[in-house]
């Protein structure tokens, strides 16, 4: 049972790991500044009632659209609630958000708005 625990929470670190990797890529940031942010992401899961690697792949998704971190939070945060209540995941809400916008014209930094 305690293998099996360890062996869990290895794939979810790798898993989150992976998903910084791929935030970093298209941000000025590395892992490493992510690692850092993981308190701000847990707070922001929580209380969206998610997984923390969910926040991290919704912003990453917005990052890689060009948006800002203020931006990227407060899209991803609506697109997160949306996902939650709709029942879909990440990368779906995601799109649908961002096809909805653009189909309102709306720039995505002009969501909050």
């Amino acid at each position: 049972l305690m293998r099996a625990a360890l062996r869990d929470a290895m794939a979810t670190i790798a898993e989150l790991d992976a998903t910084m990797a791929d935030m970093a890529v298209v941000t000025d940031l590395d892992i490493g500044d992510y690692w850092n942010q993981l308190p701000e992401y847990t707070q922001r899961a929580s209380k969206l009632g998610l997984a923390i690697g969910d926040v991290y792949k919704a912003d990453t998704l917005f990052y890689q659209q060009g948006l800002k971190t203020n931006e990227v939070v407060a899209i991803s945060t609506e697109t997160m609630k949306m996902a939650s209540i709709a029942g879909l995941d990440t990368a779906e809400a995601t799109d649908r958000m961002t096809a909805a916008l653009r189909g309102f014209n709306m720039e995505l930094n002009e969501a909050s708005a």
